[in-house]
């Protein structure tokens, strides 16, 4: 940070690269929209949750902070609940109020509302997934690292053969956004699986932040 000059009268000093905070926002609590123009559909928790029951067993998601982020995303349509849907069962009051709403995105504060969150429906109030009603289970799986990425092929060869089952992963904010760890320690060894079992199944949707590749 470089100093360009100073008003001592004023009190104020101008700086060349800094970052402006008073012009920042929170991702978590933010609408996101495409560059692209692109339009979502909207679907009801009832909708989501037959369409996911006709096309698919099981899905499983596999990754990091903002994968979690997704889930609890997932959590809140398919339970039809934004103010407490991803929370866990047997939550105290107090944290039920301190992390409803927005806050089930909000990883930082003494709250630790991330981890307050259902990973798994049996962590869910019995019945509140899908009002009790689908015939697919779903998991979140928060191995985010290279230290889980035997966790993360174990997970994938439980899912080897069972037809319509899906896996989305999200990685690369742990492993120094590194294309090549990310590639060929942890999604190629359950790519390869895959090959060398000759199955279909699982679906596997990879995406992965980095910044570096070198082939």
């Amino acid at each position: 940070m470089s100093l360009l000059g100073a008003d001592q009268d004023k009190k104020t000093v101008r700086v060349r690269d800094a970052t402006d905070f008073r012009n920042t926002v929170t991702a978590e609590l933010n609408e996101f929209v495409t560059s692209s123009g692109c339009e979502f559909t909207n679907f009801t928790s009832k909708q989501a949750c037959q369409l996911l029951s006709e096309r698919v067993s099981s899905v499983a998601l596999i990754g990091d902070s903002l994968v979690r982020h997704f889930s609890n995303a997932l959590m809140i349509l398919f339970t039809n609940d934004r103010q407490t849907g991803c929370l866990v069962k047997g939550i105290d009051e107090t944290h039920r109020e301190l992390c409803s709403g927005d806050m089930q995105f909000v990883d930082a504060g003494k709250a630790v509302c991330h981890g307050k969150t259902a990973h798994e429906t049996s962590q869910l109030p019995k019945g509140k997934f899908c009002q009790g009603k689908h015939d697919f289970e779903y998991a979140f799986h928060e191995f985010y690292s290279m230290k889980h990425a035997k966790s993360a092929l174990s997970k994938a060869r439980e899912k080897l053969n069972q037809t319509n089952s899906v896996i989305a992963l999200g990685v690369g904010l742990h492993m120094n956004l590194s294309a090549n760890n990310v590639f060929n320690d942890y999604v190629k060894p359950i790519l390869q699986l895959k090959e060398q079992a000759t199955s279909q199944w699982p679906l596997c949707c990879v995406g992965h932040y980095t910044r570096t590749w070198q082939p």
